[in-house]
């Protein structure tokens, strides 16, 4: 079955330059992560995958229906792209920092970062 809208996929608009800095950032963050959970071990390990894969679970909620290859289903986008914005686990770690928060949370958080800026 195909999509009632027959039309090319667009690619993003954002400059080399900005896609450099993102991953550059996604890099770093990665290297962040494992090492806190080399250091910590344990929960942290755990909670760590959990949130390295976290984000990519959305592709199983949502309805739906026609697309195209390598296209989500339109019921799927919104939830797709509401997990994929860093600002919401960015915010998330410097308001749960301000308190007393376990390592193990900390390393969940800065995966599901790393998603978002991957």
């Amino acid at each position: 079955m195909t999509s009632p809208t027959r039309h090319k996929a667009t690619r993003s608009s954002a400059s080399g330059l900005a896609r450099g800095a993102w991953a550059l950032l996604a890099v770093f963050l990665l290297a962040w992560t494992v090492l806190e959970m080399v250091n910590h071990g344990g929960g942290t390990m755990v909670l760590g995958i959990a949130g390295f894969i976290a984000s990519d679970l959305t592709l199983f909620v949502g309805p739906g229906g026609p697309h195209e290859p390598r296209q989500l289903p339109r019921g799927k986008v919104p939830t797709y792209n509401l997990l994929h914005r860093p600002i919401g686990p960015v915010l998330g770690l410097v308001v749960l920092s301000e308190l007393v928060m376990p390592d193990d949370v900390f390393e969940l958080g800065i995966n599901v970062a790393n998603m978002c800026a991957a």
